[in-house]
């Protein structure tokens, strides 16, 4: 039977609510997935930190080492040097300018054993082992030196340096002590307790030594380099960036040959990161590229962040 004029539009009616409802489904679902997918504006003005550039590619570079021993000393004739031990002991001295280590030891050795009591002699048979690396036979020479001569700051400043060799670093900084006595060495003293109170990891302790190294001989550059290290690594990196500043500074006009002008540079460059001085830092991270490629790549990762 076929269906009137009005039943079928009521049918029409009924079929386009329909169409509408699942239209308007189907747009607010695309509406919500593409309000899904679109991603917020990142908000701007925002200034992220700076990652801290001791836990980048690199640390502060390695602070510098310590200043040398004192070398050999030609002994003058003591009063009743026995002739014969007088004759080993200039063989030995001898033996010692030629880089015949061994032959000196043996010879300075004979001289002891016809006049133990030569301070001289034992401090010169401690530099002879020095030079081998043997740095244990080299202590005991020193102490007998200072043994038989207490007031010996030469003695106690080798003596901390062989210490240092064999990584007694608190024995190392009592030796130093001793030997700050004697104002020619002093600063150089100072500065070598100021690098064994690094390497046990007293920076306080290293700080004072460096400033004091400074205050007795103010264009030490190597002490204002290690000075900025020890800054550096208890983070006062405001202090640091003088230090490192100064040394830079220094280096340029001297041959210390403790540190580089770039090694400078790059703790420095470090230090001004630290404090978030990004433009200061590509400014130099410029100039250490220009000089040292290789060793300014190390911090592209930090200047770029």
């Amino acid at each position: 039977m076929p269906l009137s004029i009005t039943t079928s539009c009521r049918l029409a009616f009924i079929l386009s609510l329909l169409l509408l409802s699942l239209c308007a489904i189907s747009f607010t679902a695309t509406a919500q997935e593409q309000k899904k997918e679109t991603p917020k504006t990142p908000a701007t003005g925002v200034r992220r930190p700076l990652p801290k550039p001791n836990a980048g590619s690199r640390g502060f570079e390695r602070y510098a080492g310590r200043t040398a021993s004192a070398r050999l000393i030609v002994a003058a004739g003591t009063r009743g040097e026995p002739a014969e031990a007088k004759k080993y002991r200039e063989e030995g001295e001898a033996f010692y300018k030629a880089h015949k280590y061994n032959e000196a030891i043996a010879a300075f050795n004979h001289s002891l054993q016809l006049n133990p009591a030569q301070p001289i002699v034992h401090f010169n048979l401690g530099v002879a082992y020095g030079d081998l690396q043997q740095h244990k036979e080299a202590i005991k020479s020193y102490r007998e030196a200072v043994r038989l001569k207490s007031d010996y700051p030469l003695a106690y400043f080798n003596m901390g340096n062989a210490y240092s060799d064999e990584g007694e670093y608190a024995k190392a900084i009592e030796a130093f002590r001793e030997a700050s006595q004697l104002d020619a060495i002093a600063p150089a003293a100072h500065y070598n307790s100021g690098v064994a109170h690094i390497e046990l990891g007293q920076q306080d302790e290293a700080i004072k030594s460096f400033k004091e190294t400074i205050r007795l001989q103010p264009e030490h550059a190597a002490a204002y380099y290690n000075l900025g290290i020890a800054y550096g690594s208890s983070e006062r990196n405001k202090e640091a960036v003088e230090a490192f500043t100064q040394a830079l500074r220094l280096r340029e006009k001297s041959e210390d040959e403790h540190f580089t002008q770039d090694e400078a540079r790059f703790n420095l460059i470090l230090a001004l990161l630290n404090l978030n001085m990004k433009n200061e830092a590509t400014l130099q991270y410029h100039i250490l590229k220009s000089r040292n490629p290789e060793l300014a790549n190390e911090l592209y990762t930090l200047i770029e962040k």
